[in-house]
Protein backbone atom coordinates (compact mmCIF):
# COMPACT_ATOMS: atom_id res chain seq x y z
CA UNK A 1 0.00 0.00 0.00
CA UNK A 2 1.35 3.45 -0.88
CA UNK A 3 2.31 5.65 2.06
CA UNK A 4 -0.46 8.17 1.33
CA UNK A 5 -2.99 5.32 1.38
CA UNK A 6 -1.63 4.12 4.73
CA UNK A 7 -1.87 7.66 6.09
CA UNK A 8 -5.46 7.93 4.88
CA UNK A 9 -6.37 4.59 6.47
CA UNK A 10 -4.81 5.67 9.78
CA UNK A 11 -6.82 8.88 9.64
CA UNK A 12 -10.04 7.04 8.86
CA UNK A 13 -9.46 4.61 11.75
CA UNK A 14 -8.94 7.52 14.15
CA UNK A 15 -12.08 9.24 12.85
CA UNK A 16 -14.11 6.03 13.22
CA UNK A 17 -12.92 5.66 16.83
CA UNK A 18 -13.92 9.29 17.42
CA UNK A 19 -17.49 8.54 16.29
CA UNK A 20 -17.69 5.23 18.16
CA UNK A 21 -16.58 7.00 21.37
CA UNK A 22 -19.60 9.30 20.91
CA UNK A 23 -22.15 6.51 20.71
CA UNK A 24 -22.19 5.80 16.97
CA UNK A 25 -21.58 2.50 15.26
CA UNK A 26 -19.90 2.21 11.88
CA UNK A 27 -22.47 1.14 9.32
CA UNK A 28 -20.19 1.10 6.25
CA UNK A 29 -16.57 1.82 5.34
CA UNK A 30 -15.16 2.81 1.95
CA UNK A 31 -18.53 2.50 0.27
CA UNK A 32 -18.40 2.76 -3.53
CA UNK A 33 -21.01 3.18 -6.21
CA UNK A 34 -19.58 3.60 -9.69
CA UNK A 35 -17.13 6.53 -9.40
CA UNK A 36 -18.56 7.78 -6.09
CA UNK A 37 -17.04 6.98 -2.71
CA UNK A 38 -17.85 7.56 0.96
CA UNK A 39 -15.06 7.21 3.53
CA UNK A 40 -17.44 5.82 6.14
CA UNK A 41 -20.98 6.00 7.43
CA UNK A 42 -21.68 6.32 11.15
CA UNK A 43 -25.08 5.79 12.71
CA UNK A 44 -26.82 6.10 16.06
CA UNK A 45 -30.47 5.76 17.06
CA UNK A 46 -31.37 9.23 15.81
CA UNK A 47 -29.28 9.87 12.72
CA UNK A 48 -26.87 8.76 10.05
CA UNK A 49 -23.64 10.63 9.31
CA UNK A 50 -21.73 10.43 6.04
CA UNK A 51 -18.10 11.18 6.92
CA UNK A 52 -15.35 12.60 4.73
CA UNK A 53 -11.90 12.31 6.33
CA UNK A 54 -8.98 14.50 5.26
CA UNK A 55 -5.58 13.55 6.67
CA UNK A 56 -2.21 15.27 6.33
CA UNK A 57 1.22 15.00 7.93
CA UNK A 58 1.35 18.74 8.49
CA UNK A 59 -0.46 21.94 7.69
CA UNK A 60 2.30 24.03 6.14
CA UNK A 61 0.26 24.24 2.91
CA UNK A 62 -3.09 24.62 4.67
CA UNK A 63 -5.45 22.61 6.81
CA UNK A 64 -6.65 19.27 5.43
CA UNK A 65 -10.24 20.48 5.09
CA UNK A 66 -9.02 23.27 2.78
CA UNK A 67 -8.37 20.61 0.13
CA UNK A 68 -12.03 19.71 -0.40
CA UNK A 69 -12.84 21.33 -3.73
CA UNK A 70 -16.30 22.33 -4.91
CA UNK A 71 -16.21 19.38 -7.32
CA UNK A 72 -15.35 17.01 -4.44
CA UNK A 73 -18.24 18.44 -2.40
CA UNK A 74 -20.59 17.80 -5.30
CA UNK A 75 -19.37 14.17 -5.55
CA UNK A 76 -19.79 13.68 -1.79
CA UNK A 77 -23.34 15.07 -1.94
CA UNK A 78 -24.19 12.78 -4.85
CA UNK A 79 -22.65 9.77 -3.08
CA UNK A 80 -24.56 10.56 0.12
CA UNK A 81 -27.82 10.90 -1.80
CA UNK A 82 -27.23 7.58 -3.60
CA UNK A 83 -26.33 5.84 -0.34
CA UNK A 84 -29.47 7.10 1.40
CA UNK A 85 -31.71 6.08 -1.50
CA UNK A 86 -30.10 2.66 -2.10
CA UNK A 87 -30.26 1.79 1.60
CA UNK A 88 -33.74 3.20 2.21
CA UNK A 89 -32.50 5.45 5.02
CA UNK A 90 -35.34 7.24 6.76
CA UNK A 91 -33.36 8.88 9.57
CA UNK A 92 -32.04 12.42 9.56
CA UNK A 93 -28.73 12.54 7.73
CA UNK A 94 -25.81 14.90 7.56
CA UNK A 95 -22.35 15.04 6.02
CA UNK A 96 -19.47 15.73 8.41
CA UNK A 97 -15.82 16.39 7.70
CA UNK A 98 -13.06 15.17 10.01
CA UNK A 99 -9.65 16.78 9.61
CA UNK A 100 -6.62 15.01 11.04
CA UNK A 101 -3.10 16.42 11.13
CA UNK A 102 -0.31 14.13 12.30
CA UNK A 103 2.27 16.11 14.26
CA UNK A 104 6.04 15.66 14.34
CA UNK A 105 5.93 14.28 17.89
CA UNK A 106 3.77 11.33 16.78
CA UNK A 107 0.49 12.72 18.09
CA UNK A 108 -2.34 14.10 15.99
CA UNK A 109 -4.89 16.89 16.01
CA UNK A 110 -8.47 15.99 15.09
CA UNK A 111 -11.01 18.65 14.12
CA UNK A 112 -14.64 17.67 13.58
CA UNK A 113 -16.89 19.77 11.32
CA UNK A 114 -20.50 18.62 11.82
CA UNK A 115 -22.94 19.11 8.94
CA UNK A 116 -20.09 20.64 6.92
CA UNK A 117 -21.29 19.83 3.41
CA UNK A 118 -24.87 20.71 2.55
CA UNK A 119 -26.78 21.22 -0.69
CA UNK A 120 -27.16 24.94 0.11
CA UNK A 121 -23.55 25.45 -1.04
CA UNK A 122 -24.77 24.96 -4.59
CA UNK A 123 -27.77 27.24 -4.77
CA UNK A 124 -27.38 30.06 -7.26
CA UNK A 125 -28.91 33.41 -6.40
Amino acid sequence: MASHNELGKRGEDIAKNFFVSRGFWIRDSNWHSHHLEIDFVAENDEMIVIVEVKTRTGNIFGEPEDFISDAKMQRILKAANNYIILNNIEKNAQIDVVSIVFLADGTYRLTHFPDAITPKWYYKL
